[in-house]
Formats: C-alpha cells, structure tokens, sequence
C-alpha cells in the first residue's frame, strides 16, 4: 500500500510502496506509478538474490523486461539490507513496474520502493 512522505524542504512528495516477491516466487506485486518515477528502493534483511531486474507495462496486462536506451537490461546487483538509488529519468513511460529477484526468494519478502514526481 502506497503513503505519500513529504520531501523535507525540497517541495516534492515521495511516494512509498511495500511491494513483495512471495517464498519460492522471483517477481513482486506490481507498483502504479502513475506520474511517478522510481528514483531508489531498500532492500529487506533476508533478500537472496543478488539482481533485481525490472518489468514494465503500459496497460497492467502484458509485461516485458525493461531495457535502457542503450538497449541493456536494466539491472541492480543488490545485497540484503541496502538502499539503492536509480534515476527516475530511467523509469519515465513506464506506469506499472515490477521488480524480479535474480533468483527464487526462501521466504515472503517486502522491498520498499521509492517514486518522486515526474512533474
């Protein structure tokens, strides 16, 4: 479930979602940005998987991998209990994104991310 975090002085609202990969499953729950970019997202205690690739969609039905422009994976090596920024920029077209764990999760887990307005 999303909350809205005030931005401190910087006059923008982040916007916080607990999103979860299920024991034995690679891919999370899916995230509505909206008008939101995801600009960096933490990574719980027990997480296994040492990548987190994204898929996105326009429309909610199909998901792809989601590729940078110059035509990479987007890819984050991750470790247990670590923040990680990325660039909104990145993430702009996309509305509904998914993380996938380079590899099957032993146990629920629940990464927060964190989106910024794009406006």
């Amino acid at each position: 479930m999303p909350y809205l975090v005030n931005g401190g002085g910087l006059g923008s609202d982040y916007v916080v979602n607990a999103i979860t990969i299920e024991s034995g499953q690679t891919t999370s729950d899916i995230i509505d940005l909206r008008a939101q970019g995801l600009c960096g997202f933490q990574m719980p205690a027990a997480f296994t998987g040492t990548s987190i690739t994204f898929e996105g969609s326009p429309n909610g039905d199909t998901y792809t991998s989601l590729y940078n422009t110059a035509n990479t994976e987007y890819s984050v090596t991750v470790a247990a209990s670590r923040f990680y920024v990325v660039n909104p920029g990145d993430f702009v077209g996309v509305r509904f994104l998914r993380f996938v764990s380079g590899s099957a999760e032993g146990a629920q887990r629940v990464i927060l991310s964190v989106a910024r307005s794009l406006q």
